[in-house]
């Protein structure tokens, strides 16, 4: 009977030692009871070399939420006309205000065979628009993160040219 009681403190003690952990994913979700929106604001073309092309991606962030989000970083992928175009990491901080939103810029990173895909894409287009997907994830200030995934339309007309050299 005494080895039982010992088995159940030492649950109890494992049980205890995730607790923050628990509170802090448990905690997120309440406060951040709406997803926050990304948008794509612009995407443009900083260096090209034969195998990777590299892009300036500016990211329009919105909070539905009444809380402030502290957002220490990101990863996403961006597909274009439903094809892989694009993957990157950001880790810069920055805090979007509750019932607010804050721009930020990331690098972004395609290869050869992506452009290869987009150009094969564009020739059978015949609109001015291209369609794109977000996804990825925020990463939150209290280590727990939170998914996102969304769709719009960067107008063609609305690229910027490459930076002066």
């Amino acid at each position: 009977m005494l080895r039982a009681d010992r088995g159940n403190q030492t649950m109890f003690k494992k049980l205890l030692a995730m607790l923050p952990l628990l509170l802090a994913v448990s905690c997120a979700s309440l406060l951040y009871r709406e997803r926050p929106r990304i948008s794509v604001v612009d995407l443009r073309l900083t260096n090209a070399t034969l195998f990777e092309q590299n892009y300036l991606v500016v990211l329009r962030i919105q909070n539905p939420n009444t809380a402030d989000i502290p957002i220490i970083g990101l990863q996403y992928e961006l597909e274009l006309n439903d094809q892989f175009f694009a993957s990157g990491v950001a880790n810069q901080p920055v805090t979007v205000p509750g019932l607010g939103s804050a721009v930020i810029e990331v690098e972004t990173t395609s290869t050869l065979l992506s452009i290869f895909n987009q150009l094969s894409a564009l020739q059978q287009e015949t609109g001015q628009d291209l369609s794109y997907r977000l996804k990825g994830k925020i990463h939150l200030a209290n280590l727990s993160s939170l998914p996102f995934n969304y769709s719009g339309t960067i107008s063609l007309g609305s690229l910027g040219p490459p930076p002066p050299r």
